[in-house]
């Protein structure tokens, strides 16, 4: 049996006071089996709940502090490639 991945993203910009705003987004990869049919409205659904959660609770505040670089903190860890002389 063969599965198929289907990779569905949304992006959305949230304004917020003195004329700032904030990109969101949220990209999902499904996978479904070779036969079985999409349900794209559930699909969609849980990428726009996932869309949802991120801007519910958005604090404007945070502007007037300056401390932008605190509020959103993004962490990618990967694996150092080590290199060999050949």
């Amino acid at each position: 049996m063969k599965i198929k991945l289907i990779k569905l993203n949304k992006n959305m910009k949230v304004g917020l006071p003195n004329f700032s705003n904030i990109d969101l987004g949220c990209e999902i990869t499904f996978e479904v089996a070779e036969e079985e049919e999409p349900n794209w409205d559930e699909m969609w659904d849980t990428i726009n709940q996932q869309l949802y959660i991120q801007s519910s609770g958005i604090d404007s505040s945070w502007i007037i502090t300056k401390n932008y670089k605190n509020f959103f903190k993004t962490v990618i860890k990967t694996e150092k490639e080590v290199k060999k002389n050949e």
